[in-house]
């Protein structure tokens, strides 16, 4: 049960951008602090294609190993609790001129979303009784698919 399509991002002006993408049924993390959000995509898909995990600049591109079934029911079931199918388009917040950016683009099972924002997320939720902030839930989703790989890669520096 792998979804068709999974790619987030997320942004900092003048900051680090950095990732997850599902290509040719596999899952890639990537960091960069020089390259912009527009830019990466074809950076990602020259290193991907090229069958080598390599550096291009500051860009690191990691493969986590392979989610199990259970990993990838577990972040399916994280994306129902957190109505994912329900978010915005996109949410803005135009009072903070330097913040940062995200967008997530998920194909799997019935969840077919394009969503993202710029210095605003989706509101917090009750979930079994608890209040959630359901972007720091799809966060800890993200990290758990990718066996903590997403957070090291996140919170690393420059990679030299």
């Amino acid at each position: 049960m792998k979804p068709s399509k999974l790619h987030f991002q997320s942004y900092a002006f003048l900051g680090k951008t950095y990732g997850l993408l599902l290509k040719n049924e596999n899952l890639y993390v990537y960091s960069s602090f020089m390259l912009g959000s527009d830019e990466l995509p074809k950076f990602l898909d020259e290193i991907i294609e090229s069958g080598t995990l390599q550096r291009y600049g500051d860009l690191v591109v990691e493969e986590p190993p392979p989610p199990t079934q259970d990993m990838w029911e577990k972040f399916y079931q994280v994306l129902c609790d957190i109505k994912v199918k329900e978010w915005e388009k996109e949410y803005t917040d135009i009072s903070i001129i330097d913040g940062g950016g995200w967008e997530l683009k998920i194909r799997f099972k019935d969840i077919y979303r394009t969503t993202g924002g710029m210095n605003a997320y989706p509101k917090k939720m009750m979930v079994n009784g608890k209040k959630i902030d359901p972007y720091e839930m799809l966060y800890d989703a993200i990290d758990d698919l990718t066996d903590g790989v997403f957070k090291k890669t996140r919170d690393s520096g420059y990679g030299y």
